[in-house]
């Protein structure tokens, strides 16, 4: 049987380093390929550097078939199963595991339906009714994500910003030269509004800090009516899964601004608004 390579399936893990594949290398020349390639009917799923060595080499290989309902599926095996293997550094399990979640969203879709989600006609969730929902568990996709790449969803949350905001930073963290953490850190530093300097002048201090505070309360305030515009209250339920060090960031954000919009207000009161 001609054994075919899927480029999709042999990309979907990073490639051994030059001292992992020696390494492999010399370990089948030794004892030969013990691990079975797996095949999804002529086609390579998982062994593609085993292949590789065991036909350079001319040394024999056993193989063990799997099915898939379709090659999204087969990919998440693949991920999945590397993910479970080898020793990668945090930063590479994440960017790995994050692969995995346009399968994820698709799974929990899937989920949906079939525990007669909201997309449904009624005809269909009918048919639905005697089902034990009980046993139709809803994916979190980010706690899988997390799960996957063996960190916590505060720590995937503190990579994703990195990623967003300072995407030089993810080289280092992926080669281990940098931890998350301090990844996190300076990416978080450098996202920090700067503080604005108020200009002194002997003749118009006052003045000039009051004209910089009213500038900056109308841009406060016309931020909160862009969003009270865009956002129903009742949408914010949907919130109850967003990642730990998300939600503590934000409420801290909200706290502060409540203060902020507090002290503005009793000024106002006190001149008699």
């Amino acid at each position: 049987m001609e054994i075919k390579i899927n480029p999709v399936f042999r990309d979907a893990i990073p490639p051994l380093t030059a001292d992992e594949f020696k390494n492999l290398e010399e370990s089948i020349l030794e004892y030969g390929c013990r691990d079975p390639l797996v095949l999804w009917g002529n086609t390579l799923v998982d062994g593609h550097n085993r292949y590789r060595i065991c036909t350079d080499h001319d040394i024999p290989f056993k193989t063990v078939q799997m099915d898939f309902k379709d090659e999204s599926h087969a990919t998440y095996w693949i991920i999945k199963n590397q993910l479970s293997r080898r020793n990668i550094p945090p930063g590479t399990r994440i960017i790995l595991a994050k692969k995995l979640e346009p399968m994820l969203r698709e799974m929990a879709r899937e989920r949906q339906r079939d525990a007669g989600g909201d997309r449904r006609s009624e005809e269909v969730k009918t048919a639905f009714i005697n089902v034990d929902k009980s046993e139709i568990k809803p994916i979190n996709v980010q706690k899988e994500i997390a799960s996957a790449a063996k960190v916590s969803t505060g720590t995937l949350a503190k990579f994703d910003k990195v990623q967003k905001e300072r995407p030089d930073l993810v080289e280092k963290i992926v080669s281990d030269e940098m931890t998350i953490n301090k990844a996190y850190t300076l990416a978080k530093e450098e996202s920090a509004p700067a503080k604005e300097v108020i200009k002194e002048d002997d003749n118009g201090k006052d003045m000039i800090k009051r004209e910089t505070l009213i500038k900056d309360i109308w841009k406060l305030l016309d931020a909160i009516d862009k969003f009270s515009s865009k956002h129903d209250p009742k949408e914010f339920a949907c919130l109850m899964n967003t990642p730990e060090v998300e939600r503590s960031m934000i409420t801290g954000k909200i706290q502060t601004g409540k203060k902020i919009l507090s002290s503005v207000a009793n000024g106002f009161s006190a001149i008699g608004v």
